[in-house]
């Protein structure tokens, strides 16, 4: 069972959560080498196919997860990692243009922007969201990725 946002069933599986592991999963095959693919007993197609269906269902997942209208850090890190995958097998599609800019939006509305500079705000100035440290870095990492996305060169 897949629910929306944040699970309050332990049997759930937050979408956003299935969508960054399919996404990490996408990538592991993508970039999983010979001699590891040969020791599963998998072909260089079978790995390349399997990423690509990875992707894919990553991709349905963040669609079906409405992350346009429930922003996560997790959607955004998904997009991260998908569009590394999309960059490197040369697929940088109108749709992967669209699917950035979208995730832009959403951290900007989530207040990554504002992580930029950690001295800039008392300890406990911080949203509830960004309470902590480590939450912190992970969106400025989040945020420094999207951006520096937007500027590679197709």
């Amino acid at each position: 069972m897949i629910e929306h946002g944040s699970s309050t069933s332990k049997s759930a599986v937050p979408s956003d959560l299935l969508c960054l592991h399919l996404a990490i999963l996408c990538v592991s095959y993508h970039f999983l080498s010979a001699d590891m693919a040969a020791s599963l007993g998998l072909t260089h197609d079978q790995v390349r196919q399997l990423a690509h269906q990875t992707f894919c269902a990553c991709h349905a997942v963040l669609l079906m997860s409405d992350f346009l209208n429930n922003h996560t850090i997790r959607h955004l890190q998904a997009v991260v990692v998908i569009s590394m995958y999309q960059y490197a097998v040369g697929e940088q599609a109108d749709s992967h243009w669209s699917l950035v800019g979208a995730a832009l939006k959403c951290a900007q509305n989530l207040g990554l922007p504002m992580l930029v500079d950690e001295h800039r705000k008392a300890a406990g100035d911080w949203p509830r969201l960004w309470n902590t440290l480590e939450k912190r870095e992970m969106g400025r990492r989040v945020w420094w990725n999207l951006v520096s996305t937007t500027g590679r060169v197709v």
